[in-house]
């Protein structure tokens, strides 16, 4: 999956003019100072909208030194607020909290009241994104309720609600931060916001619900803010629209979508000449190139971008680039840069606080010591991946349950509001049979409210049941990918241990060759299962709907079918093709993955020196079919009930002590599903199986739902 850099835009232009100052002189509103304040002000916001921000950034120096001695404490602190969002715009974090917490003015009585909560929330922004969550609340909660009480609806409100929707995001506190956004742009027209923020903001709504897994209703959020800058000739927002519904592509695995919507996001910020913007859409779209196995060209953006990143001195895009550079070179098994690069991730992944990267970068330089020969070095980046691994796995832990916690709490919501709509509608309908039935007879209208009432009660008990189902489905699923995806390291860890302990101590020992044998097979039937466990969720979410081409099924069975022949050969079994030349309208990878699995099932139970056929032709008008048979082990009625199912427990082994998933005919069974087929299994216990796969040459592919 792309790691992608997603755009969150908690930060937004609110102007700090229209804050009349006490003082007779400079703060005038018609006075120059003021005047001028103001058109600086105004130029830095259009300069921000057209993504101008080497130009903004010298605007708001000159602005702040000219404000310093001439302006009086209120324009001083409303400079300082101006140049704090440049360099927050730009990365420069540590330098925005110190030029924000330092301000001479901050403190001083004359400045009013509306610039010092705006000086506050843009102070609690920054520390957000110096993961001083907490600190951040604190400081925010109290303007945000006196707002609430004292002056909703107005800028500083506004301001207030975002900022505090983006720490409850920052917190996996999901609900609520959707909950404050949606008050925000309630109030948006009357407080006479922007029409930039209120793209902001449904582009942020937009980002938790892709981090909650809610994909359709996450691209309607991003799509709406992508229109708004669209009309409004924002080509900064249009890029930052663009680069995250490209997360939403790769999470749900349209990578060629993603990768086209990244082309764009990048056009977009070149044309604008953001350069910070352009270096984060560089790293993701090389991310998804390398994702495509297009090697060439992720270099290309790579390097373009640790370029720009040195340029511009932006230490999370020398970061992520270096960490690309890194994996670039692993993957394409040139290893003569790949200790710089990696090097440098690490070095720049432990200043900046970035975990998740300090574990991969010692992964890597783990694997290219292990390559060189040099186990001793390999074992210290190998024991310090482990050691970052489980730190991570904590704070993801944490983080999945908080994360799981609310997106449960956000379908209860929705599910609620559901019902709410239902309890409505039924109501309008009652009324409507009401004053019908009253101009019939009194019995048959009470028989007619009887019967109603009825079957009100029988659908709100099977709304509840099916609601609840629902929820418990949804919660499982949750709870199953988090644990899947906090194993992959702990697993890789073990393995990478194990493959260095076989080479630092190799020995004719046989019994620490056996012990050896266990572990390995142990951990490769682990492997399986979370492989296995994360394609049925691939599976599940995948569109296939314009994937679909005509396929020569004779060609591609025998491909796919011959690519067992050493597993049979180990085995001395038979392995015949009986097929008939046919085309068919399917998914060429998805098939084959289904012949693969079966025909890997039907070598794996069956005895040596036995028989495994495989045939296709036409079926019944309109259909073609796929049989797999063996003289294998056999189902037992009891077995057949739940071939198909994930993990179960069947009465079969592997005749040769093969590891097994548990998982093989669940996923067969989903693809053949997914290309519209059914797939059946006729057996005898003892007896061999033959399981039958039934597809349309035209098959009608939904999308997945």
């Amino acid at each position: 999956m792309i790691q992608y850099i997603a755009v969150v835009l908690a930060f937004l232009v609110i102007s700090c003019n229209g804050a009349p100052s006490q003082a007779p002189d400079p703060s005038e509103p018609d006075s120059p100072m003021e005047l001028y304040l103001k058109s600086q002000v105004d130029l830095l916001s259009d300069l921000l909208n057209q993504g101008r921000l080497r130009m903004a950034d010298s605007v708001s120096v000159a602005l702040l030194d000219s404000v310093s001695v001439a302006g009086n404490p209120d324009q001083q602190l409303r400079a300082v607020i101006e140049r704090s969002f440049i360099l927050l715009s730009t990365g420069r974090y540590a330098e925005a909290l110190d030029l924000m917490e330092n301000a001479p003015a901050r403190n001083h009585p004359e400045v009013q009241v509306r610039t010092r909560d705006i000086h506050t929330l843009r102070t609690a922004t920054i520390m957000v994104e110096l993961s001083r969550v907490e600190e951040a609340v604190q400081l925010t909660e109290p303007i945000v309720e006196r707002y609430r009480r004292e002056n909703p609806g107005d800028q500083p409100h506004f301001l207030a609600l975002t900022t505090l929707a983006n720490m409850m995001e920052k917190s996996y506190r999901f609900e609520e931060a959707v909950a404050i956004n949606q008050e925000a742009l309630r109030m948006a027209d009357a407080a006479g916001i922007s029409q930039r923020n209120i793209a902001v903001i449904h582009n942020n709504l937009g980002l938790i619900l892709t981090r909650t897994g809610q994909y359709r209703e996450a691209l309607e959020e991003l799509s709406r803010s992508y229109e708004i800058n669209t009309r409004n000739n924002i080509p900064a927002g249009l890029a930052q629209n663009l680069n995250n519904i490209a997360n939403v592509y790769g999470q749900t695995g349209q990578a060629q979508a993603a990768i086209d919507s990244l082309r764009s996001a990048v056009r977009y910020q070149q044309e604008s000449g953001n350069t910070v913007g352009l270096i984060r859409n560089y790293y993701n779209l090389a991310s998804s190139l390398m994702d495509a196995g297009d090697y060439d060209e992720a270099l290309t953006y790579l390097q373009e971008g640790l370029g720009l990143s040195r340029e511009i001195n932006l230490s999370p895009g020398i970061m992520f680039h270096n960490y690309g550079l890194g994996r670039w070179y692993l993957e394409t098994e040139d290893y003569t840069q790949l200790p710089v690069y990696a090097n440098r991730a690490l070095e720049w992944s432990e200043r900046l606080g970035n975990l998740e990267l300090q574990v991969g970068s010692n992964r890597y330089l783990a694997a290219y010591y292990e390559q060189k020969g040099d186990f001793r070095t390999a074992l210290d980046y190998q024991k310090a991946f482990g050691t970052l691994s489980d730190s991570l796995n904590t704070a993801q832990n944490q983080q999945a349950v908080e994360q799981v916690r609310s997106e449960f709490a956000l379908d209860l919501i929705n599910t609620e509001n559901d019902l709410l709509r239902e309890q409505l509608a039924l109501k309008e309908q009652q009324e409507r049979n009401r004053k019908n039935i009253l101009l019939g007879l009194v019995a048959f209208a009470v028989v007619v409210a009887l019967l109603l009432l009825m079957i009100i009660r029988q659908n709100s008990t099977i709304r509840r049941k099916n609601a609840t189902l629902q929820e418990f489905n949804e919660y499982r699923d949750n709870l199953v990918n988090m644990i899947v995806h906090d194993l992959r390291n702990p697993l890789s860890a073990l393995v990478s241990s194990l493959d260095m302990i076989r080479d630092l101590h190799a020995t004719t020992d046989t019994d620490f060759n056996d012990i050896y044998a266990i572990a390995e097979h142990s951990s490769e039937k682990l492997r399986l299962m979370i492989d296995g466990l994360l394609d049925i969720k691939s599976i599940q979410n995948v569109d296939i709907s314009g994937k679909m081409e005509s396929v020569d099924i004779e060609e591609a069975t025998q491909i796919a079918t011959d690519s067992y022949l050493p597993a049979a050969l180990q085995k001395n079994i038979s392995l015949q093709t009986e097929l008939q030349p046919l085309e068919a309208l399917t998914h060429p990878e998805y098939y084959a993955r289904i012949v693969e699995n079966l025909v890997s099932n039907a070598i794996k139970y069956s005895y040596p020196d036995s028989r495994v056929r495989v045939r296709t032709g036409y079926g019944e008008a309109g259909y073609w079919f796929l049989e797999v048979g063996d003289q294998g082990q056999g189902f037992s009625e009891a077995d057949k009930a739940q071939a198909f199912e994930m993990f179960s427990k069947l009465s079969a082994r592997p005749t040769d002590n093969e590891p097994s998933s548990g998982l093989g005919l669940h996923v067969v069974k989903l693809l053949v599903k997914k290309l519209g087929g059914e797939i059946q299994l006729e057996s005898e216990k003892d007896k061999g199986s033959v399981f039958t796969c039934t597809f349309p040459i035209r098959p009608v592919i939904g999308r997945p739902g």
